[in-house]
């Protein structure tokens, strides 16, 4: 005895294919969409071919078919291009997913209630599905006519390739519209990365393998100065004085060597430091500037100060040296020693207290004076105005 599938389960996939292909329709905007000069001569080319008065390619959703492009059809349903599914043949092709031939409609047992005889005049049908790209029958190509007809095998064939060029179509119009989406998508990345470059801190420029400025940020001209859109140019047309120096060398390594480097360059025009990151790419070079001048010279400040706190501790021991070896000369005993030595201290201590708001003001001018001082400090190695100097390079 053969266990046939229980109509349960043969319901669920109906209903579950009859949702995908509805979502389908919706997703690829067919229903509601304009017609188009392809669709319509698809119909026109099916008519001839077929010496049928009427042509149809049909949509059929879930409470209705939609004629996408129609020839020969009259009267009201032809005005509003669609109608309910009582009126529908195609909708039995896509339930089917099968061809649909029809002799006399009004002896054929699936459709011989169907009001499109009545109100459309439907006695002989030939309709094969239309399907999308991944396979979902969302339609029908079809042929009518008034009086019966018997539909020959070649016919049905013509047919059926006319509606394999309307799938051709539907794949085209899909593509056409990914391709909308992925522009779009494309769009708005690309709006969101020039918000993020254009509001960074950081000066960002673009070159090309020959060294020519594909793209650079408002923050890059702004710290550079530059006067004219630099795009076009070459990085070494706006910075000539770095050509064949340590800045020039150091970016060079990083596209030999394929590794990001960092550079910290005084430039003497604008009487600023810069910390420069340059990383390779396959088709050139991308170099995040920024202005470290107040970093450099709070770094030099803290540096002179560190030397100068050292020179004072070293005439301090110095003192205390001094003061245990005459004290050591003018005493007998170790506790008259210690306290002369105590006294010594104290009067040290005192004096220091009385010079104290001297030596602090004097380190204030110091600190100030070493501020000032940054933008005048040359370039390492005797390198003259004008001239670019690398201080690191960090692989």
């Amino acid at each position: 005895m053969s266990v046939l599938p229980t109509p349960s389960a043969s319901s669920e996939s109906d209903a579950h294919e009859a949702d995908a292909r509805i979502q389908a329709l919706h997703d690829l905007g067919l229903l509601d969409g304009a017609s188009s000069d392809a669709f319509d001569r698809s119909v026109r080319i099916a008519s001839r071919a077929l010496r049928a008065p009427v042509s149809l390619f049909s949509l059929v959703d879930d409470r209705r078919q939609v004629f996408k492009a129609q020839t020969g059809l009259t009267g009201p349903f032809a005005e509003t291009g669609q109608t309910p599914l009582s009126h529908s043949f195609c909708r039995h092709v896509v339930t089917n997913r099968a061809p649909l031939i029809v002799t006399d409609a009004r002896e054929h047992p699936r459709v011989r209630e169907n009001l499109a005889i009545r109100d459309l005049g439907v006695v002989a049908y030939l309709g094969v599905p239309v399907r999308s790209p991944d396979g979902h029958v969302l339609g029908a190509l079809c042929a009518i006519q008034g009086t019966p007809r018997d539909w020959t095998e070649d016919e049905v064939a013509l047919l059926g390739d006319i509606a394999a060029d309307v799938d051709t179509i539907i794949a085209l119009q899909v593509e056409k519209m990914e391709r909308q989406r992925i522009r779009e998508r494309l769009e708005t990345s690309n709006g969101r990365l020039h918000h993020v470059l254009e509001s960074t801190g950081d000066g960002i420029v673009l070159v090309d393998a020959n060294w020519r400025i594909q793209y650079a940020n408002g923050r890059f001209v702004d710290l550079t100065e530059i006067a004219d859109d630099p795009t076009g140019k070459t990085l070494w047309d706006l910075f000539p004085e770095a050509v064949g120096n340590a800045f020039w060398r150091e970016y060079h390594a990083a596209v030999d060597a394929r590794e990001t480097t960092r550079v910290v360059a005084y430039y003497p025009p604008l009487q600023r430091w810069f910390e420069a990151d340059a990383t390779p790419s396959s088709d050139g070079l991308t170099i995040f500037f920024r202005d470290i001048t107040p970093r450099h010279e709070a770094e030099e400040a803290r540096k002179l100060m560190i030397r100068e706190l050292h020179h004072r501790i070293k005439n301090l021991f110095a003192i205390l040296t001094g003061l245990v070896s005459m004290t050591a000369r003018t005493t007998d005993t170790p506790t008259a020693m210690a306290k002369a030595l105590r006294q010594r201290l104290h009067s040290l201590a005192r004096a220091h207290e009385l010079i104290r708001p001297a030596v602090t003001l004097e380190a204030t001018e110091t600190s100030d004076t070493t501020c000032q001082r940054q933008s005048k400090i040359r370039p390492r190695g005797g390198a003259k105005p004008g001239q670019y100097w690398g201080a690191e390079r960090h692989g």
